[in-house]
């Protein structure tokens, strides 16, 4: 046996399998969670009419980071994914998933409300009566860096830093069946491969966050998941206080 604990950081949008019908995308059997990882790359500038003028969001990179844990081996190459540093990669339009879960023993479910993790439509502040809508396309993967299936596990929403930053993350905790091994497949030819570590107690990051800048209004950036962007948008917590080089606009994210 083994355990597997992922860190999620930065803007990872946290969208329910129950979520899946309504875009006409079918759900594996077992779904709990999609962490999809909106592609920020380029950055953007949100002109919204709570803004106070023209936002830039500067341009964010999604990775995934190993840090000090070994990697065994790993049967193949993928061209969704750029080495950064020996223990980090860049993820450009990849699924990844635990190759080797242990389900949960009956009566204990997968922890199925984030509630310190804001909600998407809680930010955009709508009026009665208005919504936002899923894009098919962002939650499949064809317009996002990457997206991460959870089945199995168990997860501990949190603030980084005091509460009243509001600089949300996400942490998940799996065990599995021997040494971890995720699974990691491109979004454009299917290609695939399966990482394994060399040692049982494996913890790790995914992250999505800004390349040498951060803001209030990188949760803009959340919204790409949705067919529009909200004009209300207000990110969550207060603009100055920064934990980690993190702003509450680089919080995770729930749907809706």
């Amino acid at each position: 046996m083994g355990t597997l604990t992922v860190n999620f950081n930065g803007i990872c949008t946290w969208i329910p399998a129950w979520a899946f019908g309504a875009i006409n995308i079918p759900a594996k059997e077992g779904l709990k969670w999609r962490v999809v990882l909106p592609s920020g790359g380029n950055g953007f500038a949100y002109a919204g009419s709570r803004s106070g003028g023209v936002r830039s969001v500067p341009p964010h990179l999604a990775a995934l980071d190993v840090g000090q844990a070994p990697i065994a081996a790993m049967t193949g190459a993928l061209p969704g994914v750029l080495q950064l540093t020996q223990s980090s990669w860049a993820l450009r339009g990849v699924a990844i998933t635990v190759d080797n879960p242990v389900d949960l023993p009956p009566g204990y479910p997968l922890q199925s409300k984030l509630d310190l993790i804001p909600s998407l439509s809680v930010c955009a502040g709508l009026d009665p009566g208005e919504s936002v809508t899923l894009d098919g396309g962002a939650v499949a993967g064809q317009r996002s860096s990457a997206f991460f299936d959870i089945f199995a596990g168990t997860l501990k929403p949190q603030f980084l830093g005091p509460a009243a930053n509001e600089v949300a993350n996400c942490i998940y905790t799996v065990e599995t069946d021997g040494h971890p091994r995720l699974a990691v497949h491109t979004f454009f030819d299917q290609s695939s491969t399966v990482i394994s570590f060399k040692n049982p107690f494996v913890d790790i990051t995914i992250e999505n966050v800004g390349q040498g800048a951060d803001t209030w209004w990188d949760f803009v950036i959340h919204y790409l998941v949705c067919t529009s962007m909200p004009e209300k948008l207000l990110p969550p917590g207060p603009p100055d206080p920064i934990v980690d080089g993190l702003t509450s606009g680089c919080s995770n994210s729930q749907w809706p």
